[in-house]
């Protein structure tokens, strides 16, 4: 083994770790994104809720429980 199949088996053990990184990231950027969609739908039921049921906040945060 030479310093060239050395150097490219560094090579390719650098772009794997950063594939690896980035399909980390990219995982984390759609867990982020659907917990924030979650919030997003939360509150605009809580906004119908107020607006047009009239509903106490009891109502409110037992329905929010469930």
């Amino acid at each position: 083994m030479g310093i060239s199949t050395i150097k490219w088996l560094g090579m390719i053990v650098l772009i794997i770790a950063c594939v690896m990184t980035g399909f980390s990231m990219s995982d984390r950027v759609k867990r982020h994104y659907s917990h924030l969609k979650m919030i997003d739908s939360m509150l605009n039921e809580i906004d119908i809720m107020l607006r047009y049921n009239a509903c106490t906040l009891n109502e409110l945060f037992s329905h929010l429980k469930s």
